[in-house]
């Protein structure tokens, strides 16, 4: 594994999987709190989640052309 001593390659790596952790833990711990705390079926969280990603995907490009305005 010649490419774990690569700091040129690891910064990076480390830098992006860290920025990525949140968003896995989201991922981990949502339908719990959802279906726990909310009482939605999986059904319904899976709506919810269903709706939610792409609004997630989409606000930043929202922001940017409401920043214009």
């Amino acid at each position: 594994m010649k490419v774990l001593r690569v700091r040129s390659f690891m910064q990076p790596l480390f830098m992006f999987s860290l920025l990525a952790a949140p968003c896995m833990g989201y991922l981990a711990v949502s339908s719990f709190i959802y279906e726990d705390g909310f009482h939605l079926t999986p059904r319904e969280y899976a709506l919810a989640y269903g709706a939610d990603s792409p609004a997630a995907a989409a606000g930043p490009f929202i922001f940017l052309v409401l920043r214009q305005i």
